[in-house]
């Protein structure tokens, strides 16, 4: 079991109605691919993600893209797995955190140009 803070580069360019892919990867730096090997469990669902998370700004689908890769190195080379998280940005967080407050506030300095002096 691991416990794990992650980074995520993003791309914007359709922000907020974007969808992330992230990526993990769990490398070996101990041990070349000689003496460890990783592998994905078959069997079972092998990234569980804990229940009821919730992040305020995105949707974790349920869809995971497992994969393997491999690096090289100076010193040889060493076994690698990857799984690929989607997050989809929830736009309703951003309608009432940025659009809505933003909208009042340009409403609010219309008025006083309507106001008669």
């Amino acid at each position: 079991r691991l416990t794990l803070i992650l980074s995520c580069p993003m791309d914007l360019k359709n922000f907020p109605m974007d969808i992330q892919t992230c990526t993990m990867q769990l490398e070996s730096f101990g041990y070349t691919m000689n003496d460890l090997i990783f592998e994905w469990l078959e069997e079972q669902e092998a990234v569980q993600v804990a229940e009821g998370l919730t992040l305020p700004q995105f949707i974790l689908r349920d869809e995971k893209d497992l994969g393997y890769c491999t690096k090289y190195y100076n010193t040889g080379k060493f076994t690698c797995i990857e799984v690929k998280f989607h997050l989809e940005r929830q736009m309703g967080y951003y309608l009432i955190q940025m659009y809505i407050p933003s909208l009042l506030i340009v409403i609010l300095s219309w008025v006083s140009f309507w106001i008669n002096m």
